[in-house]
């Protein structure tokens, strides 16, 4: 099993990701595909209300992108957001990088303790993932680390 700083790094060191899968291969099991996206060489144009964006670059997985799969073996709580209504959860992140987030403090913990059995006694301490992927964002609540798989 990967420690979280391998997890971190790993996904991190990526330009993006998309959220290619995600589903339950066995019981309260958690897994996640998520495909790595680069921006693009070509420069392309864009019209918005009028106005000319010049220099965009698509943001796409390519021949060379690498796919990361997360399994959670346990989980206590998931949920995914379309990104365009996410909402940041400002300075409460351990460790924060760009497209994984560790919080020890977050809304989604205070409803996990408003509306579960969930303590640190059981099933025991239990922290908050949140992985922003370029349409979904993820936020898992579990207590244990996930494996990684990265091909």
């Amino acid at each position: 099993m990967a420690a979280w700083g391998e997890i971190e790094k790993s996904l991190n060191s990526c330009h993006s990701l998309f959220l290619e899968e995600i589903g339950e291969p066995q019981e309260n099991v958690l897994r996640l595909l998520l495909l790595e996206a680069q921006h693009g060489d070509e420069a392309e144009s864009m019209q918005v209300g009028g106005a000319t964006i010049k220099d965009l670059h698509r943001v796409q997985p390519t021949v060379r992108s690498r796919t990361f799969e997360l399994i959670w073996h346990q989980y206590i709580v998931y949920a995914v957001t379309n990104e365009s209504f996410g909402r940041p959860h400002g300075e409460e992140a351990e460790g924060s990088g760009r497209l994984l987030r560790h919080y020890s403090q977050s809304p989604l913990l205070d409803y996990v303790a408003r509306t579960t059995v969930a303590t640190k006694d059981y099933p025991g301490p239990y922290t908050h993932v949140r992985i922003l992927s370029e349409n979904h964002i993820v936020d898992v609540v579990s207590t244990g680390i996930p494996s990684l798989h990265v091909r």
